[in-house]
């Protein structure tokens, strides 16, 4: 049996499957139009293209390729984040179910609603410590803050009050979630 050209007819046929779901290119002008490329001649073989020849495989598309969106140039809205900390086990960035998205940077908490466009900073920590996670509840009226030293406070953003203050975590509280 010659396998060479078993996988040359594989690489066309997935050549002419990715012209048709990625890039929209109709079946009778792409690569593969005849049936002997989509069978495979290697009964081994994990690539089986054999349901492949009907017309209706190139008419279904996937999930994720049915509603497409246009995804802009340019940006809608840049955010200052100057304090950011890159560090990859860190979550300092939440949005809520209100539109309102919590961000820590350095030790202070702020909210920025995407609705108002206004920005709130709601704590500031102080030297000592700093933002680790912060996450809001399902409801989205809560916020859990973690920080460097091991503390999670709670919060209500619309009042920007501080709710409690748990301690023991002997390090960094790097991600929060919440048990609704």
């Amino acid at each position: 049996m010659n396998y060479a050209n078993t996988e040359d007819d594989e690489n066309k046929v997935y050549r002419a499957m990715l012209q048709s779901e990625v890039l929209e290119i109709d079946a009778k002008t792409s690569l593969v139009n005849d049936s002997v490329y989509l069978t495979s001649a290697d009964p081994y073989s994990l690539l089986k293209y054999s349901g492949m020849c009907t017309s209706d495989f190139y008419s279904s598309k996937p999930l994720y390729f049915r509603a497409k969106e246009k995804i802009s140039k340019s940006p809608f809205k840049v955010l200052d984040a100057p304090a950011l900390k890159d560090d990859f086990y860190l979550n300092l960035i939440d949005w809520s179910s209100e539109n309102t998205l919590a961000v820590g940077l350095g030790s202070c908490i702020y909210l920025w609603n995407a609705s108002t466009s206004k920005v709130t900073k709601l704590y500031d920590l102080g030297g000592s410590d700093i933002v680790t996670s912060v996450a809001w509840t399902e409801k989205g009226t809560h916020l859990g803050v973690g920080t460097n030293s091991g503390l999670f406070q709670l919060w209500d953003p619309e009042a920007c009050k501080l709710i409690k203050t748990l301690s023991g975590h002997d390090s960094r509280i790097g991600a929060l979630s919440w048990n609704d």
